[in-house]
């Protein structure tokens, strides 16, 4: 991605690397962060279009990734549940059915080793499956 004089190469959760006129180097995001805020309205505005560019690009990178683990999933199966107040359906038609009998109760945020992630409405024995998901990124 290239934004003036500056040109994203890398994006990682700890630095950005980049090229300049001046060759390559690496910035850590607290750096690039505090580059897009500064007084000189000119740097000001070439560091936020690449602060920009390296969130996009991590984002993306991080999601690929994400994405990767959950395909490459041989079976998902419940890890991890969190269990949450009932807030309606989460049944994905034609994937699974609706349960009314599962409704008011409680939902189960289930979580694979892979990451993926489903919610479950439980109510007695009475059961509503949603679909399992990959989880989205969330980059500051």
């Amino acid at each position: 991605m290239t934004t003036s004089a500056i040109t994203i190469l890398r994006a990682t959760v700890s630095q950005v690397t980049c090229r300049t006129p001046d060759g390559e180097s690496v910035i850590d995001w607290d750096t690039l962060h505090a580059a897009a805020k500064q007084d000189d309205a000119q740097l000001r505005a070439v560091y936020a279009a690449a602060l920009k560019d390296a969130t996009h690009l991590l984002r993306r990178t991080e999601q690929a990734r994400v994405d990767a683990s959950v395909t490459a999933c041989s079976g998902h199966r419940a890890d991890k549940i969190e269990t949450r107040g009932y807030t309606g359906s989460v049944a994905v038609a034609p994937y699974t059915e609706e349960n009314r009998s599962a409704a008011g109760n409680i939902c189960d945020l289930e979580t694979c080793r892979c990451g993926a992630k489903r919610s479950v409405n439980r109510n007695g024995r009475h059961e509503e499956l949603g679909v399992w998901l990959a989880p989205t990124t969330e980059v500051e």
